[in-house]
């Protein structure tokens, strides 16, 4: 039987889930089109697999329904450059592993890990410090609970 040509290229993993939501929301974020038409389209372009399509809905679902909550914990956690002021890149990677944080699916040393290298191969040259430094902070929040104050100290180019 021959191969049947692949109707795209087929991205690997919970990583190429991740790469494909980090593409989606920089264009969504760019003004171009609504988040959930754009994953549509590309899911059904690309080979993605049921479960990681399953897994990036959920977390692209949660930031939209909590966006104003991720905004504040990404302006707590980086005072010193306004959300509105970041590169659209990295908006969108802060705010989609930040939904992801909030998921508690995976675990936060993975996500953050994840989305650093997302930075460091799509970003500038101190996307991947600055990313790291905002998570680590949220994450901290995260796991000490509601109420209690940010560690800012953390993140000093934020």
């Amino acid at each position: 039987m021959p191969d049947l040509p692949q109707k795209g290229p087929r991205l690997h993993g919970r990583r190429g889930a991740r790469e494909l939501l980090l593409q989606v929301l920089y264009e969504a974020d760019l003004g171009r089109r609504p988040p959930g038409a754009l994953l549509t389209e590309r899911a059904d372009e690309l080979e993605i697999a049921p479960d990681h399509l399953e897994f990036i809905r959920s977390v692209s679902d949660l930031l939209h329904a909590t966006i104003d909550e991720i905004d504040r914990k990404i302006t707590t956690a980086a005072p010193r450059r306004p959300l509105g002021q970041l590169a659209p890149l990295d908006r969108a990677l802060l705010r989609m592993a930040v939904a992801e944080l909030l998921v508690a699916a995976t675990p936060a040393a993975v996500a953050i890990d994840e989305a650093v290298e997302l930075a460091k191969r799509y970003g500038v040259e101190s996307s991947g410090r600055f990313v790291n430094g905002v998570l680590g902070t949220i994450q901290r929040e995260i796991e000490a609970g509601p109420g209690a104050a940010p560690d800012l100290e953390s993140v000093t180019n934020g």
